[in-house]
């Protein structure tokens, strides 16, 4: 193994101080200072001796960790390195604040791993749920920023949004990261220099397999210019961890990496366009420009940005769509619009609903203890910022600095020229708040809760009142030793996500460092303007290209410490979203609590490399290294709250044995059944369950002992350690590059060490039961009588009523509430005509047919033999029997139930009032039972 850097010091000399803002310190709109956190005096002293705008001589320091990015990631890595033992620690930092998208980025909304499960820990009236239980720093962070809301506002979620439910003002929030990160500051562990970025590195090139990054340069940058000076620092570390906003020192290092979009011939990813004309370089998930507004006592209309144009917001609010967005012809395909109201109506403020006011409402004033309202304003509907077709403005003021830099991709692009792109995007934003607070509520009758009588948040400390940097979705991806790709996680259970169900993902990577579960969301990445603008230099929208959207999911995934590791550059690490992933998989892993995790998984890869004295990619080899490192952040003696290595649904780390099931889960990997996604820890451990575990047997089953779950996994993982886990499925590394010998490269092997064949995407076949083959029993009791819902063309089954829409019949005595005979198909997919061919609706429709009084046994059977169905209800009785159902092209689903008749008919409901999909009724039979 390669020996890495030996400990070194750290020198400083000669230090310029200057003033240093403190935030966490928020004016109230009658102009007091309500200081929602301060820096105690030590820090201030070590910050102001760090933050000058230049030195007087070029210095340099020595340590053990760098840390390029006080980003949420940043911070994060630091306090997990700080907590397993490493004593110099130095982060730079090219701002003034810790947290990233959190708090300089002013996402005050947070987003969280959710699926599409109906059972999870989200909030009821979200399309999505929470996946996991909080856990690791992301778990102290929001316990520390609920904390503080409960104390300044009343309630841990001020907000009420329908976006959440966790919100928090930047400010406050970064007073929160400081107070975490203190302790270490205070000893001396971690040191920060703000206001610098890195603009050179040194290479040792004597292995031209590996080289090794040994230092980076530095130079101050002036937070409000944008513009940079002279360098004037040199830190030299023995590892570095790249955390900043752009892949800062990836970049200057000339390590691998990739950006814009990637072609499906470079990871055979199912969505990834085959053809990438339409996908130009510089294409990335759009940036935003996020806004805080809060509410005043009078009306502040902002002033008209430059290149306000009411016609760059049509789908800014549905009053735009109708009053004019339609009317507007773009250069482009625009297949999906949006537009929400841009408010609620009087006496509805405290409602959690979807329109501009309240989808991210950071802090509801009528029910909070300072009786004002403030909104996160970051809207896909018009505040998007699309990186390709820039404005002829932009691109022109771009080729002024560089020929071709219009077309370069933002990642790539100096900091000027970024700042030249951010202006733009700045005043675009503001373009949405100017159109809310003028033509919006001019046009919108009630305008109890107009935005007019919002402004900006002072905060930022800021010229312009903005946060000073983009919300930033996609930036550079780190050429790792594995690259995530798409068909490794995403669902198999239909094409898009209304027909996922809970499991775990197709891949469960075996060097899995933390769980995560997401959508591939992608905001729309493209950019049209009206027809004959040939020069682009007039009003646009942004608009979906095919793949770019967010209707795929990836199940509950594991992430790779490979995807942490450079494919060839020792001495550094990525984090933040400077990591080994496809674009379409960074468009899953971008989340607040996923970008914390992340810099805790580096965090410890680095501890445990420096202690080891090992270069981490040989770390991946080696099961007692990967297990020094999830010991790290997942362990029983470890300082702070553990963190989620296994995408259990059920486990919280307050539980017995949650680190002993972790821990086991991951060294044990796939052999848990994909579908188990709840351990059940409180459950009593059976014969039958204890057979299954794939673990070595330490000892037998003893029912006497009344052991949980948790506690046979506390027994195996302790016995386990005791051994160096060699009782455990070891790795041996067969071939330098093919560590299982199974023909795949370790850089294109998902599974590393079990031989298996390219993983590519394709929808699960799913075994047929007798409760989705859509066949109806034949041993039905001889009473029974048996419905076929079809088309008046579709040949009759003996020994069916063939009921084809209409309306209910005393003659026939059955039928519907009203005429259903349009809603019918027939799909010439299957041999038997009874499940070939159904009745449908999208709305709520009743049949009834006339029995007895009395109980009936009934078989209700929905599905569509030529297309899958997502959304599918039916009732019978008032009983729901089928609820939200999904089913796959040629799956079925029969429910059966018990119910009693009162009034002489037997009911079935189907469908459900403002649904958006089909329910689609094949047959059903029924009989009396005594």
């Amino acid at each position: 193994m390669k020996r890495i850097l030996r400990r070194s010091r750290l020198v400083v000399t000669n230090v310029t101080p200057a003033s240093l803002p403190v935030p966490g310190a928020l004016e109230s709109p009658a102009g007091c200072r309500c200081h929602t956190g301060t820096l105690p005096r030590l820090v201030v002293a070590f910050l102001l001796f760090f933050s000058g705008r230049s030195f007087s001589e070029e210095k340099s320091l020595e340590t053990d960790l760098l840390i390029v990015g006080a980003t949420e990631s940043g911070w994060a890595a630091a306090i997990q390195a700080a907590r397993m033992g490493i004593e110099d620690i130095t982060i730079v930092h090219d701002g003034e604040w810790f947290g990233g998208q959190y708090t300089e980025q002013s996402l005050a909304c947070v987003d969280e791993n959710k699926g599409v499960g109906k059972v999870g820990w989200g909030v009821d009236w979200h399309p999505m749920k929470r996946s996991f239980h909080r856990s690791g720093l992301f778990k102290e962070l929001m316990d520390g920023i609920e904390a503080q809301n409960t104390e300044k506002y009343g309630s841990p979620m001020p907000g009420l949004p329908f976006h959440g439910p966790s919100t928090f003002r930047p400010a406050e929030a970064e007073a929160i990261f400081r107070a975490i990160i203190q302790p270490y500051l205070d000893s001396g562990q971690v040191k920060v220099i703000w206001h610098r970025y890195p603009v050179a590195a040194e290479i040792d090139r004597s292995d031209p397999e590996n080289p090794r990054l040994l230092g980076l340069t530095f130079a101050p940058i002036d937070l409000q210019t944008g513009k940079s000076g002279e360098p004037d620092l040199v830190v030299t570390a023995k590892l570095t961890i790249d955390a900043s906003d752009w892949g800062d020192a990836i970049q200057v290092s000339g390590t691998a990496y990739e950006v814009g979009p990637d072609p499906q011939s470079r990871y055979g990813e199912p969505s990834a366009p085959a053809e990438i004309a339409e996908y130009p370089a510089n294409e990335l998930n759009p940036i935003t420009w996020a806004m805080i507004v809060e509410e005043t006592d009078e009306w502040n209309p902002i002033p008209e940005p430059p290149n306000y144009d009411i016609r760059n917001y049509p789908r800014a609010t549905n009053e735009g769509m109708k009053a004019f967005g339609k009317n507007l012809n773009w250069d482009r395909k625009v297949s999906r619009y949006g537009g929400i109201p841009p408010w609620p109506a009087k006496g509805d403020e405290v409602k959690r609903m979807l329109t501009v006011y309240s989808v991210r409402r950071i802090v509801e004033g009528a029910a909070s203890k300072d009786g004002r309202t403030s909104i996160l304003l970051n809207y896909m509907n018009g505040q998007d910022y699309p990186l390709e077709r820039l404005p002829k403005r932009v691109a022109d003021a771009l080729e002024s600095t560089e020929v071709g830099a219009s077309e370069k991709n933002l990642v790539e692009m100096t900091r000027e020229q970024r700042q030249i792109v951010f202006d733009d995007a700045k005043n675009h934003s503001l373009g949405v708040l100017r159109f809310m607070q003028t033509w919006a509520h001019d046009h919108v009758e009630d305008t109890a809760n107009s935005f007019r009588k919002f402004r900006l948040s002072r905060e930022f400390g800021t010229p312009d009142n903005l946060p000073p940097k983009p919300y930033i979705r996609e930036g550079l991806r780190l050429k790792a030793m594995y690259m995530m790709r798409e068909q490794d996680g995403r669902n198999r259970d239909g094409k898009e996500k209304n027909a996922a169900k809970e499991r775990f993902a197709h891949v469960m990577y075996p060097d899995g460092l933390f769980a995560w579960q997401f959508h591939y969301d992608f905001h729309r990445t493209g950019r049209t303007y009206l027809e004959g603008d040939e020069d682009r230099s007039g009003p646009w929208i942004d608009y979906e290209k095919p793949g770019r959207h967010t209707r795929f999911v990836s199940d509950r995934s594991v992430f790779p410490m490979r995807s942490l590791i450079p494919e060839s550059m020792d001495g550094l690490l990525g984090a933040q979203g400077n990591v080994g992933f496809s674009s379409i998989v960074s468009a899953a892993i971008r989340l607040h609590d996923q970008r914390v995790h992340i810099g805790q998984a580096a965090g410890a890869t680095a501890a445990v490399a420096l202690k080891e004295e090992v270069d981490p990619r040989e770390m991946v080899y080696d099961r007692r290294m990967l297990e020094a490192v999830r010991d790290g952040f997942c362990s029983e003696e470890m300082e702070g709250v553990p963190l989620l290595i296994w995408p259990f649904r059920d486990l919280k780390p307050g539980d017995k044995g949650f680190v002993a099931v972790n821990r086991l889960a991951t060294m044990l990997g796939r052999e848990f059944s994909a579908e188990a996604v709840d351990f059940h820890p409180t459950a009593l451990a059976t014969r039958e369950w204890f057979s299954e575990i794939p673990a070595p047997k330490y000892r037998g089953f003893d029912e006497s002992r009344k052991d949980s779950r948790s506690d046979i996994a506390e027994y195996y993982l302790a016995e386990g350690s005791k051994r160096n886990f060699s009782d455990f499925p070891n790795w041996q590394r067969k071939e330098k590059n093919d560590a299982d010998g199974d023909g795949i490269s370790d850089r294109d092997d998902a599974l590393l060490f079990t031989p298996n064949e390219p993983i590519t995407w394709e929808l699960a076949s799913e075994k047929l039961t007798p409760e989705t083959d859509g066949l109806i029993a034949a041993d039905l009791p001889a009473s029974a009588r048996r419905f076929d819902f079809a088309g008046k063309g579709v040949p009759k089954t003996e020994g069916f009523f063939q009921d084809t829409g209409a309306e209910f019949s005393e003659d026939r005595g059955y039928g519907w509430a009203r005429d259903l005979s349009a809603n019918q198909r027939q799909r010439n997919a299957l041999p038997e005509p009874y499940r070939d061919s159904f009745l449908f609706t999208r709305a709520h429709e009743t049949w009834e047919c006339e029995v007895e009084n009395g109980r009936y046994a009934i078989v209700v059977c929905v599905g569509d033999s030529g297309h899958e169905q997502a959304g599918q209800n039916v009732t019978v009785e008032g009983q729901a029997v089928i609820e939200d159902l999904f089913t796959a092209t040629q799956r079925f689903h029969e429910a059966t139930a018990e119910i009693e008749v009162k009034d002489g008919r037997l009911t079935v409901e189907i469908g459900k009032e403002g649904s958006s999909t089909n329910t689609c009724l094949n047959w059903l039979a029924f009989w009396k039972v005594e």
